[in-house]
């Protein structure tokens, strides 16, 4: 049985990249991998957000563009807001 994708599961992957950019703060030696992999990791979870409601996807959309703009690609951030609307 698989449990739907939800706001605790998108807050999870941002605390979880917070936590990541802190650490890249501490030791700069990794900060050009724990970038690659935010990247990935956060543009994928938001990505998978489509199937939220609208109001879930608006804050969604506003988080990442304060804080995660780095991270989100722009495809991402349309996917998110209209993919839900144009199932083909």
């Amino acid at each position: 049985m698989m449990v739907p994708y939800s706001m605790k599961n998108i807050h999870s992957y941002f605390v979880m990249g917070t936590k990541l950019l802190e650490y890249a703060k501490k030791n700069s030696n990794v900060r050009e991998i724990i970038d690659l992999y935010l990247k990935e990791m956060i543009d994928a979870a938001v990505w998978k957000a489509y199937d939220m409601s609208l109001k879930k996807r608006t804050y969604i959309l506003m988080i990442c563009l304060r804080r995660w703009r780095k991270y989100v690609k722009i495809k991402t951030l349309f996917a998110l807001l209209f993919k839900k609307y144009i199932r083909s």
